[in-house]
């Protein structure tokens, strides 16, 4: 389970370090989505919302490449919904790229649920009856 995780960390990290780099740069010539999805995208683009996404991007790829799971994941929790959101809602032909995150993401959350005790609380023993 641990390389699982090992795994999961690497291609979640790296793929948030590499992609929101990308948002900065495009060095991999990605083609822009048409119809309401290039629309949109270009509606966050002109407003600089990108830049803010693509920075937290960036900073959860690397906090998870670092190990820093935890605040990694919170802050890329509200980036992979809109990452799935848009892909399933607005621009379906990529969603399983999509998919791949959000599955990535909940396993990491899942290994990572003590740091969440909130989203993941722990059972209460069961009380045993008094005797009488």
């Amino acid at each position: 389970m641990k390389f699982l995780t090992f795994l999961a960390r690497i291609g979640l990290g790296g793929t948030l370090l590499i992609l929101g780099a990308n948002g900065f740069q495009n060095f991999l010539h990605l083609p822009a989505p048409g119809g309401k999805g290039g629309e949109l995208l270009r509606l966050l683009e002109s407003t600089h919302v990108l830049w803010v996404v693509h920075g937290l991007e960036v900073l959860s790829g690397l906090l998870i490449l670092l190990r820093r799971v935890p605040l990694g994941l919170t802050l890329c929790g509200p980036v992979v919904v809109n990452i799935v959101l848009f892909h399933g809602l607005v621009h379906r032909t990529n969603w399983p790229p999509a998919a791949v995150v959000a599955g990535l993401s909940g396993f990491l959350l899942w290994r990572h649920a003590e740091s969440f005790p909130a989203l993941f609380p722990k059972p209460e023993p069961a009380k045993k009856p008094a005797k009488k």
